[in-house]
């Protein structure tokens, strides 16, 4: 039986790929450095924070942390102005919590940008719990679902993982959750497909529909 739902982030709840490329490529002309093609800013989506702030300034860490903090402080500017929530994604949000089921959100970014996506959102009255990748270990490990799973009190197979990447597939199937993939995100729809989910569906809001709420 199944207990709770728990969400990644960008990609997922969120449409976010133009705030984070825009930002991404502003921070890159503030360090003076090229910025990477769109294609390959978009694929860092869904990573962690210190992957993506390698991506962009390499491997000195006092960088990738002054990058980290940046991505930090300017989340809510980019946000604000590029970023939407995928369609139906409150109301099927809110028809799940008035069913009971426990909801959290799972991500690589860290603590402080899903906080400010939050409220960004104004899904705080929705979502319960939250894990990070400063947190606990990063996504393709199943750590955060288990972490969740654990907060709910439920099974990690009484849990439905939502997500957009192969990663997200990698990190529900090793937690042993039921894995729903949705093909509005990062990766394209053949990528989802091959590493087979358990549903595979246009956007998160389609859960709804497809649980017959």
């Amino acid at each position: 039986m199944i207990k709770a739902f728990v969400f990644d982030m960008d990609g997922t709840l969120v449409d976010s790929k133009d705030a984070v490329v825009t930002q991404l490529t502003d921070y890159s002309i503030k360090m003076g450095r090229q910025p990477l093609p769109r294609d390959q800013l978009i694929k860092l989506i869904g990573k962690t924070d210190r992957d993506i702030a390698r991506a962009l300034v390499g491997d000195d860490e006092e960088l990738i942390d002054g990058a980290i903090a940046w991505f930090n402080e300017s989340h809510e500017i980019y946000y604000g102005k590029l970023a939407r929530l995928f369609p139906g994604v409150e109301q099927c949000l809110r028809l799940l919590r008035e069913k009971g089921y426990r909801i959290g959100i799972a991500s690589n970014a860290t603590a402080e940008i899903v906080r400010r996506f939050i409220k960004w959102s104004q899904l705080g009255g929705l979502i319960e719990a939250t894990a990070t990748a400063d947190q606990v270990p990063g996504k393709p490990a199943p750590d955060m679902i288990l972490k969740l799973a654990q907060e709910f009190g439920v099974e990690p197979s009484e849990v439905v993982y939502v997500g957009d990447t192969v990663i997200d597939v990698i990190a529900g199937r090793a937690a042993g959750a039921v894995v729903a993939a949705v093909s509005c995100g990062v990766d394209p729809i053949d990528e989802l497909t091959r590493a087979r989910p358990d549903l595979l569906l246009p956007l998160a809001s389609w859960l709804c529909r497809a649980l017959r709420l």
